[in-house]
């Protein structure tokens, strides 16, 4: 089973680190704890960035679309957990 999530809009817009319109493959991305200025954690350098959650959701390839989110920033949990 893949896991999946309901959220806000706000709180997904919010917390979005990198977004791929199709199986981006994001489990091997492997970062240090949290990432660093060279490395996010599911975010591969083609990742969609700093887009519209639109433009994420809009499926082009098998598969499924990823919206790779930051459950580390503030100390997890935040607005999207409500």
């Amino acid at each position: 089973y893949m896991p999946m999530l309901v959220l806000r809009r706000s709180a997904a817009a919010e917390r979005m680190n990198c977004c791929y319109p199709h199986d981006g493959g994001s489990n091997r991305v492997n970062c240090p704890l949290g990432g660093d200025a060279h490395c996010t954690p599911g975010c591969f350098p083609y990742a969609l960035r700093h887009v519209p959650l639109e433009t994420c959701l809009q499926r082009t390839g098998p598969g499924y679309n990823e919206l790779v989110l930051d459950v580390w920033r503030d100390g997890g949990g935040g607005a999207g957990a409500a």
